[in-house]
């Protein structure tokens, strides 16, 4: 299955623009941040600032204002590209998606490569061996995890099996016309979510474990078998300790 991205988040990768706050357009933010800095060169010069530092700030502000124009411009290119170019466009759509349009990754990489030179755009997504920086407290806490620089005590190793007991249950509930497959909540065929939550997994690291054969850890935690006994442990940690 292949990852898919809003066109504004596709445009803001482009631009090398972060986490928006919610409710706010991609435009909306670049333009806050124009005016920022144009505030920022105002105030400098009321402050008679050395010359040499009032025109990096300048320089800064104009940069500001020129990656919004690009943004503008290369929003107004796809939407362009997707509804009149008369040529086929290298851009794929998500299929029978509702709601707000998405493109695919892949399609979406070599788009803005081809017109633009980004070659920076799919940083983890389709590179395994890459991730993002952690920005919020919460990522950060997550590598840290990751990465066994914090170890979790057991009363929250047993809150988090827990917790996913209760989703697949939620999951298999979700799937209750297809119970010959998935089962029921009170009787999950495991086998088959472990299945179904493995090719997800690999889907988004995008490379299965036969590709990696060399790597014998990576191809472990990508077994179905490592999955199937993770699902079990969190059903017999609810049927233990869970509080219904």
């Amino acid at each position: 299955m292949a990852n898919y991205i809003t066109i504004e988040d596709a445009v803001a990768r482009m631009v090398n623009v972060g986490k928006i706050e919610q409710g706010t357009t991609l435009l909306d933010h670049l333009e806050q941040i124009t005016i920022d800095a144009d505030a920022w060169v105002e105030l400098d010069k009321n402050l008679d600032t050395p010359y040499e530092e009032y025109d990096f700030y300048e320089l800064c502000a104009k940069g500001n204002k020129l990656k919004h124009q690009l943004a503008e411009l290369i929003l107004r290119h796809i939407k362009w590209e997707l509804t009149t170019s008369p040529n086929i466009s290298i851009l794929k759509r998500q299929p029978n998606s509702s709601g707000t349009e998405k493109l695919e990754i892949n399609s979406v990489a070599e788009w803005a490569s081809t017109h633009y030179g980004i070659d920076r755009f799919d940083y983890e997504e389709l590179n395994n061996e890459s991730t993002e920086l952690p920005i919020t407290e919460s990522e950060r806490m997550a590598t840290k995890i990751a990465e066994k620089k914090i170890s979790l005590t057991s009363k929250v190793a047993t809150r988090l099996y827990i917790s996913l007991a209760y989703l697949l249950e939620e999951f298999i509930h979700a799937k209750q016309t297809n119970s010959k497959l998935f089962g029921t909540v009170e009787n999950i065929k495991v086998d088959s979510v472990a299945e179904l939550l493995r090719l997800r997994a690999l889907s988004f690291k995008g490379a299965a474990p036969k590709k990696n054969p060399e790597n014998e850890e990576y191809a472990q935690f990508y077994s179905k078998e490592t999955f199937r006994s993770t699902i079990e442990i969190a059903i017999a940690m609810k049927k233990l300790f869970g509080k219904n």
